[in-house]
């Protein structure tokens, strides 16, 4: 009641005094607690990017660790691909080589000889296996790695050279056929001063 008596006797500049200090007073509380809201706002904020970030970080992982492993399965099944291709090509040369005649080896192969077929033959499968790994490139390393010096040592018997340059001057003449004579060309001048076909 005292109170009540006190400030109905205060002056009217006392009053507002009053007035505007606790209005200012509320003003401040209500800063500081839209302050302390933004606070817990701005750190709640913090701590989802904080897991969001720590989520990503996690699929980043998860990711890298899928795509080596599909690095792995992608190199196994290339080298998978490889020996079959070699394999199958192999057992085509094995086909044949294994019907060509004793002491093969220095024949002076004709195109009316009864073998011909089998030398002709010969040389189609290498063109498969030449084209496999150097045209396509999809198994290029069995080239340097195998056929290269499968095929110098091929160049060395008479029947075989005698028979691809029949095959060079009738078959093998232009377009990709003739590519890979050139090729067996080359290599056959790594060893050799004469030329493959006289």
């Amino acid at each position: 009641m005292k109170l009540l008596k006190r400030w109905k006797h205060t002056s009217l500049p006392n009053k507002l005094l009053v007035v505007a200090s606790t209005l200012m007073a509320l003003g401040s509380l209500s800063s500081g607690v839209v302050a302390y809201f933004q606070y817990r706002m701005l750190q709640k904020q913090s701590d989802s990017l904080k897991e969001q970030s720590q989520t990503t970080k996690r699929q980043l992982e998860t990711m890298n660790n899928q795509s080596q492993v599909m690095q792995s399965t992608l190199h196994t099944l290339r080298d998978e691909a490889t020996s079959t291709v070699y394999l199958t090509m192999r057992d085509r040369y094995f086909a044949v080589w294994k019907r060509f005649p004793k002491h093969y080896e220095n024949l002076d192969i004709k195109r009316d000889d009864k073998n011909w077929a089998l030398f002709k033959q010969y040389w189609y499968i290498s063109l498969d296996e030449w084209y496999v790994t150097k045209k396509i490139e999809a198994f290029r390393d069995l080239w340097p790695d195998y056929y290269e010096y499968a095929y110098l040592r091929s160049l060395d018997k008479k029947s075989l050279r005698v028979s691809l340059c029949i095959l060079r001057k009738e078959e093998f003449k232009d377009g990709v056929n003739r590519e890979f004579v050139t090729t067996l060309e080359e290599l056959y001048s790594r060893k050799h001063e004469d030329p493959l076909c006289k």
